[in-house]
């Protein structure tokens, strides 16, 4: 079936009221606010450009303004965080609710009720194991990291520590709410996209092991939900489209103590469920990255991954012929650029006369297989300790046909302000 925004609320109010009863049920109500409430939260307007257009100033989606209210005590903390933002073509202002959450701290058991985010996986950004958020793709190119276009869902989460230095973790994630990743509008879908039944008695859910040594962390993972982006029904032209099953098995690790060196990497081997022969899917795959990550002296932060992708069974003709256009509907949405690519980037800090923190951050992707690019850089410059000055651009370039070239040929410019607070 299909949600609106009215139906969305009615699921979340009854997650929201829970976790205020629970906050009260846990520590009784003065203890809410014993510790006092802390804020956070930044304004960041800006003005995005077209150099191949005469400079012409161009919509844009980003977050404008963001807010956060937390507490916590020894045994008990929440938190509240929402959004402003602008939402690109359309030039409108949305209110978002970000994270609603309410914590218990029990005896080698943490608990986690509420909208939240689950970061899984080791390497920075492009995660193969991390598949319980869905993403806002219309934020996806001016986020500064991929993480900040997640999208918090309905969730417990449920973390238990072990061993004599509780260096072994084991973690639960019940979800009992569903959403697809936030698609642009453009195209618009000219057919109704179907969620799937996903409800407190039957949630989506995962669960991650890890371990850590004196020199590397290891963790397993296993998540049984749903894919992340609609699978059109077989038809002619189709009429519906639905989010089809997946389980997922990852494998994460990290080695430190390398002198100055950092291995990272992970793989997802995604078992789908191709409930029919003539659905163009992307049958089990394995998706995979890894990551060398080398810091220069204590200013520098150079980053190397490598990012990779295997069908590993094909059961229709249609599905042979047409394999490389069927997206990933689950795993990092960079995938979908290239079956194999290098991602780079670079972080140095310094300071501008020798006075004011000046941050430079690069990022850059490119294609192995099909070609093309994407790249962006951030020059940030701190003013005071609450107001910062910024200047970015990104670009990206694909041949005709291809994933890159559908993200879009022009590059952009943009610049704006950030007051912290």
């Amino acid at each position: 079936m299909t949600h609106g925004p009215t139906d969305r609320w009615t699921i979340l109010r009854p997650v929201l009221v829970v976790t205020l009863a629970a906050a009260l049920v846990f520590v009784g109500p003065e203890a809410v606010w014993a510790s006092g409430v802390g804020y956070v939260g930044s304004v960041s307007p800006r003005i995005t450009l077209d150099p191949e257009d005469g400079w012409r100033s161009v919509p844009d989606a980003y977050r404008l303004a963001q807010l956060a209210l937390f507490s916590s005590t020894d045994r008990f903390g929440w938190y509240l965080s929402g959004s402003a933002e602008s939402r690109g073509g359309n030039q409108e202002i949305d209110l978002a609710l970000g994270e609603a959450y309410v914590d218990a701290y029990l005896p080698r058991v943490d608990l986690r009720l509420g909208r939240q985010l689950v970061a899984w996986g080791t390497v920075d950004g492009n995660n193969p194991v991390d598949n319980l958020n869905p993403a806002d793709l219309t934020l996806f190119s001016s986020a500064t990291e991929p993480a900040e276009a997640k999208v918090p869902l309905a969730a417990l989460r449920a973390v238990s520590y072990w061993g004599t230095y509780q260096d072994l973790r084991a973690e639960l994630v019940l979800l009992p709410e569903f959403r697809g990743h936030g698609l642009p509008e453009s195209p618009p879908l000219t057919f109704p996209v179907e969620e799937p039944e996903v409800d407190l008695l039957a949630p989506d859910w995962g669960v991650r092991v890890q371990r850590s040594f004196d020199r590397f962390d290891l963790a397993l993972s296993y998540y049984d939900g749903h894919e992340r982006m609609p699978t059109p029904d077989p038809t002619v032209p189709p009429s519906a489209a639905h989010y089809l099953p997946v389980q997922v098995l990852g494998l994460e690790g990290a080695v430190f103590d390398l002198g100055d060196l950092t291995l990272r990497g992970e793989a997802a081997y995604f078992l789908t469920a191709d409930e029919d022969a003539f659905m163009q899917v992307k049958n089990p795959y394995l998706q995979y990255a890894l990551q060398l990550e080398y810091l220069w002296g204590m200013e520098t932060t150079l980053m190397l991954q490598y990012l990779g992708s295997h069908v590993t069974g094909i059961d229709s003709p249609a599905e042979e012929e047409s394999q490389e256009e069927i997206p990933f509907r689950a795993g990092a949405p960079l995938f979908n650029l290239d079956s194999r690519a290098v991602a780079l980037g670079l972080r140095h800090e310094t300071t501008w006369l020798n006075v004011r923190p000046l941050a430079l951050i690069w990022q850059g992707v490119l294609g192995l297989d099909r070609g093309g690019f994407l790249t962006g850089a951030t020059l940030d410059l701190s003013l005071t300790d609450s107001l910062s000055l910024g200047l970015g651009a990104r670009i990206a370039r694909g041949l005709e046909g291809t994933p890159l070239a559908a993200v879009g040929q022009a590059g952009r410019v943009w610049t704006g302000v950030e007051y912290s607070f």
